[in-house]
């Protein structure tokens, strides 16, 4: 693994990626936030030395905590500098000393370590307009994090726990999942931080327009809250898994997100079947988004016979 650079916008979910990802392939994290911190953090703090043989007095960094255990590492370790470019710029320098030497003061890093850096940009309001110095920028692969819809979804309806009206109603309106703008109002804007922030409100039974607008702004939540009151009076989704080939299907779009979000989040390898019953008489594109989302949560699904019979006859539509 190279050195790696992440930017985006807040609220993207830059921090969350780096954890998921290193928790997949089974490397330690290490996490540092330099914005808080001082730059004997990653210089060592510095202690007076005496020559034996001269008197002379002199300096050197003794690597301490974090430093520390970056030498010693025995095992791969991913070390993620967060917010670097809100970092004063002494912690800069001394993090680009790091990477640049892979040393502290003739202490070497071990090779087991690896760094990745998170930053917002310029024109966030994240405090970030000065910028990263070149000598450490130039040291990173740069990646530019856009939030995508699928991939948010599937973090969702399993490690994000977000309430399932929320992953159908965002499947509706796509372009809210991220609605970032940068702005000195104190008010917010939607992005996946906002949403999971709503969805925490939701669980806690804060569900008005104050509560939710107060996470995502008004309008945004308005929206919400509207399509929340489609998903709650739509026809119940067990009575459709009880007769997938007689219930009614819905033909406005809200509602069959709803019911697409519903069937989704019910579905398990005992009525897998008859859920997949049902959806074949969507439109495809309902169908497909209820499938998705319904593995996205429970990826043992693509296991059963239904799955099998169903991907074989939709080969064109990729998941």
């Amino acid at each position: 693994m190279r050195n790696v650079m992440i930017k985006g916008a807040p609220g993207v979910g830059k921090t969350m990626l780096v954890e998921q990802a290193m928790k997949e392939i089974g490397i330690e994290l290490m996490i540092t936030h330099p914005v808080v911190a001082d730059p004997t953090d990653y210089k060592g703090l510095p202690i007076k030395v005496v020559d034996p043989e001269t008197g002379e007095e002199g300096a050197k960094f003794v690597p301490y905590a974090q430093l520390k255990y970056m030498i010693n590492a025995t095992n791969p370790l991913a070390v993620f500098i967060d917010d670097l470019g809100q970092a004063p710029r002494a912690n800069q320098c001394a993090i680009m000393q790091i990477i640049m030497q892979r040393e502290i003061d003739g202490h070497p890093i071990s090779d087991h370590v690896r760094f990745v850096m998170a930053t917002n940009r310029a024109g966030d309001r994240a405090g970030c307009d000065a910028g990263i110095i070149e000598p450490l920028k130039s040291r990173a692969r740069i990646y530019e994090l856009d939030p995508d819809l699928d991939d948010w979804a599937k973090w969702a309806l399993t490690d994000g726990n977000i309430v399932p009206d929320m992953v159908a109603f965002l499947r509706s309106r796509p372009n809210l999942l991220h609605d970032f703008e940068a702005t000195k109002n104190m008010v917010n804007t939607p992005n996946p931080r906002t949403w999971n922030m709503a969805s925490e409100s939701v669980n806690d039974g804060l569900d008005e327009l104050e509560d939710l607008g107060a996470c995502v702004g008004e309008g945004p939540a308005s929206e919400y809250i509207a399509f929340r009151r489609t998903f709650n009076s739509m026809p119940n989704p067990d009575g459709l898994i009880m007769k997938p080939d007689t219930a009614a299907v819905p033909t406005k779009p809200d509602v069959l997100f709803a019911v697409a979000g519903a069937l989704a989040y019910r579905a398990k390898t005992t009525n897998f079947s008859s859920v997949l019953t049902y959806a074949a008489r969507m439109p495809k594109e309902f169908e497909t988004v209820l499938v998705r989302d319904a593995i996205f949560r429970d990826d043992s699904l693509e296991k059963t016979d239904a799955f099998t019979k169903w991907a074989t006859d939709n080969s064109e539509w990729v998941l």
